[in-house]
């Protein structure tokens, strides 16, 4: 009788300890799967960020690129101007130095 008892004890505590051991798998497994999906998580996150970096530095680079379009833009304006105003000054001096000959003959 105290053999039977001490056998069933036993099993029980086998029981007991294997279904302890599973629980703790269990448990590891979980933890392991939330890890997982954290680090891919913070990949995607990294992913996303520098999508966005790359981005910004993107329409950076086109804001550049229209400003030195405009600046340049403006300064063959500006150079045209002055041209034309250069052109314009010449002509002047022309027709003053036309005029004064015209008039002594």
């Amino acid at each position: 009788m105290l053999a039977e008892q001490q056998k069933l004890e036993a099993e029980a505590e086998r029981l007991r300890v294997e279904e302890q051991a599973k629980i703790d798998r269990e448990r590891e497994q979980e933890r392991i799967r939330k890890d997982q999906e954290k680090r891919k998580e913070e990949a995607a996150e990294k992913h996303r960020e520098g999508l966005e970096r790359l981005e910004q530095e993107r329409l950076e680079k086109e804001r550049l690129q229209q400003e030195k379009r405009d600046s340049d833009r403006l300064a063959r304006e500006e150079q045209e101007k002055k041209k034309q105003e250069v052109e314009r000054l010449k002509e002047e001096r022309a027709k003053k130095k036309k005029i004064p000959t015209a008039t002594l003959r």
